[in-house]
């Protein structure tokens, strides 16, 4: 009889130690699920997005519905509003002394800052079962500004930008009650946006460049993962 090999021992190990390990957790787990609660009327929760290495980051890239807030409110037995926040401010200031610098410019001060809302109400499906399928859908509210002024030799330009953007999304997806406190979540989403975007370039106040764009978007949003803390 030949010896098994190292690299086929350790593979054999790991499927049986998965096998004891759901032997011995999913009973349990499953009678848990049995028991668990849905959501009750006047409920609130706190949203967070599960991210890489499960880390957890506020419930768009990193986030569930908004960096500063993401709540949920149980206001029926089926029946939430979920508001999500965005809100980021960057003011940055440089300024350049180097006699060797010619072309570049002596100073440069630039300034950001945007807002976005989105408010969704979702329907509940009424099964028992602690895997409960979800709907819903709401407006989402975009506003950024943005200001940039460079201060080049005895000339000063001045870049403004704002955009002004709205438009309705839909969600659908399920929500696992591994606790009556605690949900996991999956959830797709499809949003219909508009954006209005104006800019103006001006130098030594004078303005050379005044332009405006908009854009109609369809699409995906996408797909998150994340955890609810019920209270």
């Amino acid at each position: 009889m030949q010896p098994i090999s190292s690299s086929r021992m350790i593979p054999t190990l790991l499927i049986g130690m998965a096998l004891i390990v759901a032997t011995g957790v999913l009973p349990p787990l499953a009678q848990a699920q049995s028991e668990n609660e849905a959501p009750s009327p006047g409920d609130w929760a706190l949203q967070f997005q599960v991210n890489d290495n499960f880390t957890l980051g506020s419930f768009q890239s990193s986030v569930f519905q908004g960096s500063v807030l993401s709540v949920k409110h149980q206001i029926a037995d089926q029946r939430a509003l979920r508001l999500g926040a965005n809100f980021d401010v960057i003011s940055r200031s440089r300024e350049i002394n180097e006699d060797a610098i010619t072309d570049g410019p002596d100073s440069n001060d630039e300034a950001r800052q945007q807002l976005q809302i989105d408010a969704q109400y979702l329907y509940t499906s009424d099964r028992e079962s602690a895997i409960r399928p979800y709907v819903g859908g709401g407006p989402t509210l975009l506003m950024q500004r943005t200001r940039s002024e460079r201060q080049v030799s005895t000339r000063t330009e001045e870049d403004t930008g704002r955009l002004y953007g709205g438009g309705l999304v839909g969600v659908f997806g399920v929500e696992w009650m591994v606790h009556s406190a605690i949900g996991i979540s999956a959830e797709y989403g499809v949003q219909a946006t508009y954006t209005h975007e104006s800019s103006e370039i001006e130098r030594n106040g004078t303005t050379v460049l005044d332009s405006t764009n908009t854009q109609w978007n369809v699409g995906a949003r996408p797909v998150l993962f994340g955890v609810s803390v019920y209270f």
